[in-house]
C-alpha cells in the first residue's frame, strides 16, 4: 500500500534509501567487484 500511494507522485531516493525502502534487494558496488581475474 505504500508503494503504490508513494508512486502516485515523483519520489527520488538514492541507491541505499530504495534498499531501505524495500524497492532492491542489494546495491551493488564496482570498487568491490566479485569478478575473478583470469
Amino acid at each position: 500500500d505504500d508503494i503504490l500511494n508513494d508512486s502516485m507522485r515523483d519520489n527520488w531516493m538514492t541507491a541505499t534509501e530504495a534498499k531501505d525502502y524495500g524497492l532492491v534487494d542489494e546495491v551493488l558496488d564496482r570498487k568491490h567487484s566479485s569478478k575473478k581475474e583470469a
